[in-house]
């Protein structure tokens, strides 16, 4: 069992821009363009058992939501080995 747990600990930073092109061609969909940019940091355990880990992380700059709760996500991971 324990020959399976291989933690490992990362720290994480994403950030992403831009705008959209034709926006009359997105009808139905309503969603807001990240323009000034969408950041978010965290840290990843993964691999706590068989590939699976748990990732916790914080929005913030423009697209930071007003009440602080709402900005902080807990994800689930994957790690898929290959054995290259």
């Amino acid at each position: 069992m324990f020959n399976k747990v291989k933690p490992s600990l990362v720290l994480v930073s994403r950030m992403t821009w831009g705008s959209m092109k034709k926006p009359e061609q997105h009808v139905g969909l309503n969603y807001k363009t990240i323009n000034d940019g969408y950041f978010e940091s965290g840290i990843e355990l993964n691999q706590i058992f068989s590939g699976l880990g748990l990732a916790g992380f914080y929005r913030y700059g423009p697209n930071q939501l007003s009440r602080f709760e709402d900005n902080i996500a807990i994800k689930l991971t994957f790690t898929l080995d290959l054995g290259l």
